[in-house]
């Protein structure tokens, strides 16, 4: 099974992610590339500090690959998100097996439920775990970056990895030394 995963498609006055996800799915469905078979919504953190729209929710496309392979189905993907999301939104594409979701990569998105988390920190789990993580439009984490800078009350940037815990299981998994 295939994971797909958008956020940050829309804008107030346009259509929201979940419009985009079902209309997406329906293009896959119908090219043949793949069998649909579940959409998800999950509720993300509700903070005044993060910019949102309505309602702050990504969603996930669980497929099936059946003809063209993965490349086929992301490129399809992308081309259809960076048609179809809203200007000035900040448009994100995630593809995953369901076998290379670990527990790291979950226990991110619960935590993406109770705090605010960065784009740069998305991108680095990704990293590490191997998955496809895109930015397709807007300006790829800066909102973001400011949102925790605010939260945190830091002004370091996230991506240089200051300030991370030793609990925090994302820097242990990428860093630690190997076998």
């Amino acid at each position: 099974m295939i994971l797909i995963g958008i956020d940050d498609t829309d804008k107030p006055e346009g259509h929201g992610t979940g419009y985009l996800a079902r209309q997406l799915c329906a293009l896959i469905a119908a090219s043949g590339i793949a069998r649909v078979d579940e959409i998800t919504r999950h509720q993300l953190l509700f903070d005044r500090r993060i910019p949102y729209t309505s309602h702050n929710s990504a969603l996930c496309m669980r497929v099936e690959v059946q003809s063209g392979g993965l490349s086929a189905l992301a490129a399809m993907c992308r081309s259809y998100l960076l048609k179809h999301s809203a200007v000035g939104s900040d448009a994100g594409l995630c593809i995953a097996t369901s076998s290379d979701v670990s527990p790291v990569v979950e226990d991110f998105g619960f935590k993406a439920k109770k705090e605010i988390l960065t784009q740069d920190r998305a991108r680095e789990l990704a990293r590490c775990e191997g998955l496809s993580l895109e930015g397709l439009t807007g300006d790829h984490g800066e909102r973001s970056r400011r949102a925790y800078w605010l939260a945190t009350g830091s002004a370091r940037d996230s991506r240089h990895c200051h300030g991370r815990s030793s609990s925090d299981a994302l820097w242990n998994r990428c860093h630690s030394p190997g076998p």
